[in-house]
This record gives C-alpha cells, sequence and structure tokens, in this order.
C-alpha cells in the first residue's frame, strides 16, 4: 500500500520553507527520495525532485550528527521525547543514536530555539 507523505523543505529557490510531495511504501520510514516540491512563497515548483536529508527545513546538529524532522510537529514530538528523558529501547528502527542522548539537554534548548523563531513568523 501506498501513501503520499508531505515533508517541509528549505525551497531550492527562494530559501523559505516549502513541501516536498513523496510516496510512502509502509508504516516506517522507507519515503521515496523522487516527488514534488511547492512552495507557496516563490511559486516554485518541481514535479522530479530529488529529495536528500540537507533540504530537511528542520535540522539540529548534534555533535557531527544532525536531527531531522520532517514537520514542525515532528519536531516537537522529538523535542518532548528528550525533555522527557524517553527512550525507545524496544524498536531499534525508531530509536535515535547514541550520541543524541548524550546532548538531550542541547537538542531541548536548539528545538525550543527554532520553535520561537517559527512563532515570529
Amino acid at each position: 500500500m501506498t501513501f503520499i507523505d508531505t515533508i517541509e523543505i528549505v525551497c531550492p529557490s527562494c530559501e523559505k520553507k516549502a513541501l516536498f510531495f513523496c510516496e510512502r511504501r509502509n508504516v516506517k520510514y522507507h519515503r521515496s527520495t523522487e516527488g514534488e516540491v511547492r512552495c507557496r512563497h516563490c511559486g516554485y515548483i518541481n514535479a522530479s525532485f530529488s529529495f536528500t536529508n540537507e533540504h530537511y527545513y528542520y535540522q539540529v546538529s548534534v555533535g557531527d550528527r544532525k536531527v531531522y524532522a520532517k514537520s514542525l510537529e515532528n519536531l516537537m514530538f522529538i523535542r518532548n521525547y528528550f525533555f522527557e528523558r524517553r527512550r525507545l529501547n524496544d524498536d531499534p528502527d525508531y530509536d535515535f543514536p547514541k550520541t543524541f542522548y548524550q546532548y538531550r539537554d542541547e537538542i531541548v534548548r536548539k528545538i525550543d530555539k527554532i520553535v520561537q523563531e517559527e512563532q515570529k513568523k
């Protein structure tokens, strides 16, 4: 079964928030890297866009790695996950690298800053 997934990305044209639409093949994280981009700010449309992690609009640097979120809602889930000091030990596909747990407070601070900036827009 296939679903359409939406990811908030940096517009390749104006560098503001745009939407990337792609197929998701199942309930886990297996998204197509090919899809369509639409930007409501500059009107950019690309029906054959190749997505990479660097396109995510929401990125948080953690040591030499990054946390990526597909939407503000997803970013808030990640923030609360680390703020509440949770850990998903039962399913490694949904767990974070060990480094991220060592930087929990930093991740929460950085996400709070991103959210504050979003609220100003």
